[in-house]
């Protein structure tokens, strides 16, 4: 499973996944590299702070583009 496809499983099952948690679970070393990529081919994923003040992300409500399967 590649990186690109381990967070978007992991997001579409509603969790919000930190840069640390990333690390950790899926050896992604620059997880907002990976998400700015995966915007770029039209996955909707949000940024929110968590409650320790943490960036975070979570799968975006909408749909996704038609370039969203590029990567994956």
């Amino acid at each position: 499973m590649t990186q690109y496809e381990k967070i978007i499983s992991f997001l579409d099952s509603g969790k919000e996944l930190t840069a640390s948690q990333a690390a950790s679970r899926f050896g992604i070393t620059n997880l907002s590299a990976r998400v700015h990529e995966l915007r770029e081919d039209g996955y909707k994923i949000a940024t929110v702070k968590t409650k320790s003040g943490k960036s975070a992300y979570v799968k975006a409500t909408g749909k996704k583009t038609a370039r969203a399967t590029a990567r994956a």
